[in-house]
């Protein structure tokens, strides 16, 4: 019975100090990366560089727009994704209170980081965001050419609701 005691108050003093060890540390996984609030200073033009790689899917026109994306970048909140000291990508997003409604403006991962999970960690991590700041409904608009997208939306259950010109509108309620 001793040995017993003796062994269970050293594999909860383990357990304590392996969490207190733990929760010091930052994991970052390989295939996540790290989310990071936007920093003009460190981001912008990283950003901007995303913007003109996917231009014919983030603007109607089809054309790379600077002053669009540095309104969207000052008027909206922004997350971005890096590894390694690298932005993979960002997503771009506004928070309405007063209807707990949230909308997410615009989501990029570079072209050759595409197909690696980056897009559904980032999905993931602004849903998870979403739920904590207590909102009820997400609604996101994509080019109905961005089959990527399209295809990523559809894997964390938004639902087509609405397609206008060139755009589909996609929602989720997390009620």
């Amino acid at each position: 019975m001793k040995l017993f005691h003796i062994l269970t108050s050293k594999n909860i003093l383990l357990s304590l100090l392996l969490s207190i060890f733990l929760s010091n540390f930052k994991f970052i996984d390989a295939a996540n990366g790290e989310f990071l609030n936007y920093n003009p200073d460190r981001d912008a033009q990283s950003i901007h560089e995303l913007f003109k790689e996917h231009a014919k899917f983030l603007f109607e026109s089809g054309e790379y727009n600077p002053k669009a994306v540095n309104y969207m970048l000052k008027t909206m909140k922004t997350k971005v994704l890096y590894e390694n000291n690298e932005l993979k990508g960002f997503i771009i997003y506004l928070i309405e209170k007063l209807g707990n409604f949230c909308y997410i403006a615009e989501i990029a991962i570079k072209t050759d980081e595409q197909r690696k999970g980056y897009g559904s960690n980032m999905v993931q991590h602004i849903l998870n965001y979403f739920k904590e700041q207590k909102c009820d409904r997400i609604t996101t608009n994509i080019n109905k050419n961005n089959k990527a997208m399209i295809s990523l939306v559809k894997k964390f259950d938004f639902k087509e609701e609405d397609e206008k010109n060139d755009l589909i509108t996609f929602s989720i309620d997390l009620k």
